[in-house]
This record gives structure tokens, C-alpha cells and sequence, in this order.
């Protein structure tokens, strides 16, 4: 361990052991059943808004321009 905290060592052993802890841990479980009240809450909502994709900003800036030069 000391030679990891040496303050001329680089740091990638310790970023090497973190990863190797990181990935020894177990993954996380998927659960099968789903509780009656979260059923019951997704089919209270809305449907998710669709919104077109954004434009390039010097688009939009010219299409902004036109309509307050119309107005």
C-alpha cells in the first residue's frame, strides 16, 4: 500500500485495483415481478410529449429573423 501512495506514482494501480473491485462486484438483480401499485400509477400517466428535433442554431436564428421582420 505504501508504494501506491507515493507522491511520485503515477496513480494507475490504484485506478487498476478500483476497476478490478469495480468489476468483482456482483450485478445488480432485474426484478420479474412488478408491485400492482406501480402498474397502476403507469397507467394513470399521459402519454410521453413528442417533440421534433432541434435545428441548427443559425436555422433557427434565420427563421426568427423572417418572422420578426413579418411582424
Amino acid at each position: 500500500m505504501a508504494s501506491i501512495a507515493d507522491a511520485g506514482h503515477s496513480g494507475r494501480a490504484r485506478w487498476a485495483v478500483a476497476a478490478l473491485l469495480r468489476r468483482l462486484q456482483p450485478a445488480p438483480r432485474t426484478r420479474v415481478a412488478v408491485p400492482e401499485a406501480a402498474v397502476a400509477a403507469a397507467e394513470g400517466r399521459r402519454a410521453r410529449r413528442h417533440y421534433p428535433p432541434q435545428r441548427d442554431r443559425v436555422i433557427e436564428h434565420a427563421a426568427m429573423a423572417r418572422e420578426m421582420y413579418r411582424l
